[in-house]
């Protein structure tokens, strides 16, 4: 059984939280047919939407099949020679393209950045390379020529987090009352727990499956059905 959060991971773009300008820019671009043979780039904070945005996009360019996810730390040169050996092949498929995401991109060593800078010029005309990231301006990947070179060739999109803060906390209360693990609580109270948890709605939605916001005598309830040992 998938978690909760991932029970509720957007499946189109009218479900992903905030982010309105970034969405209407590439709804744009999608209707033009404007989004294969290019490179983006999401940065944010961790549970704010980088990874769902990088797979709504993708799946806009090709079909499932088509559509890779390394982590950073699994990039190799030889992993991205394959890519690049394989990018002018035709795929099966009712979509023509293939999709390469690289998740954490800030992990990616010198060498790779540095491979990946003549793999994206130009990138060919049916893939579409897609990074995301959470150490924008912090010491890793954007501290030296390269990495910035790398940064240059791609579409960024920053993704905000406090400025959504009601709408995170929104999405959040409908999956608890939908779920029936809250007790009523305000939207205040939801707003406050986007904040304490940095607008992550990953870790708010794992807090409220966990329990956070039903009363305490229904979790001593369940707890107490939990633990009782069946008569004999």
């Amino acid at each position: 059984m998938p978690s909760l959060f991932e029970k509720y991971r957007p499946k189109e773009w009218k479900e992903v939280v905030g982010h309105a300008r970034m969405k209407q820019r590439l709804k744009k671009m999608t209707r033009e047919d404007d989004v294969s043979g290019k490179a983006f780039m999401f940065y944010g904070s961790s549970g704010i939407g980088k990874s769902v945005c990088a797979e709504l996009l993708a799946a806009n360019v090709c079909d499932p099949d088509n559509i890779q996810v390394y982590d950073a730390t699994k990039v190799t040169a030889a992993v991205l020679d394959n890519l690049d050996n394989r990018s002018g092949q035709l795929l099966l498929g009712t979509k023509a393209g293939r999709a390469v995401i690289i998740n954490e991109c800030h992990k990616l060593d010198s060498r790779c950045i540095g491979r990946l800078l003549t793999m994206l010029d130009p990138v060919p005309r049916n893939v579409v390379y897609i990074f995301t990231t959470q150490a924008h301006k912090q010491k890793g990947l954007f501290d030296d020529d390269d990495s910035s070179a790398l940064e240059s060739r791609c579409t960024v999109f920053h993704l905000e987090a406090q400025k959504y803060a009601k709408l995170f906390a929104k999405r959040a209360m409908d999956i608890a009352r939908e779920e029936e693990l809250d007790d009523g609580q305000e939207l205040v109270e939801y707003v406050q727990l986007a904040l304490d948890c940095e607008c992550n709605l990953r870790k708010m939605i794992s807090m409220i499956d966990a329990g956070e916001f039903l009363p305490e005598e229904l979790v001593e309830v369940l707890e107490n059905r939990a633990t009782a040992i069946p008569e004999v």
